[in-house]
């Protein structure tokens, strides 16, 4: 009787081992750092052309900062607005500014987690429908100064984006 039940559940389960063993790892898309470096380097040139002091930064899909460039002449707080606006478009899969749309069209103010900051300039990057990672500017003078060097940055990369 024991073996009898062994026999089963071993036809039961050895089906089931064997489509998870041809499923493997998932695969995720990354962005390398010199990748980042060149966005983030592409979107400092850019702010610089249109005459703005601002700091950039890029995080990876899950938040953590690849690179933090310290804009010349901008407020010294400015590389870390950066890092959290870029942390923010992350985690809410969104560009700073429609995440400030967001908070502010909401009857009820949501929470804000740590490190989530309702400014605009993040803006995510997305491949085939997923977020890996964001990049984001702050010092511009308003007027969607700060997402468009951000943008910039992306655009610089955007066929190697695949």
């Amino acid at each position: 009787m024991i073996r009898f039940r062994w026999l089963v559940c071993a036809a039961v389960l050895l089906p089931l081992s064997a489509h998870a063993a041809q499923q493997g790892l998932a695969l995720k898309k990354t962005i390398p750092l010199a990748m980042a470096q060149e966005m983030a380097n592409a979107a400092y040139d850019s702010c610089v052309k249109a005459g703005q002091h601002a700091s950039i930064a890029v995080v990876d899909g899950a938040g953590i900062t690849l690179v933090i460039l310290g804009g010349e002449g901008s407020s010294p707080i400015t590389p870390e607005l950066a890092r959290q606006k870029a942390y923010t478009s992350v985690m809410m899969q969104r560009t700073g500014a429609d995440y400030v749309e967001m908070v502010n069209a909401a009857p009820n103010r949501p929470p804000m987690a740590p490190g989530i900051v309702p400014f605009a300039g993040g803006v995510p990057i997305v491949v085939d429908g997923a977020v890996i990672g964001a990049i984001a500017a702050s010092g511009g003078k308003g007027n969607g100064a700060d997402e468009n060097c951000a943008r910039a940055g992306i655009t610089k990369v955007q066929d190697r984006l695949k």
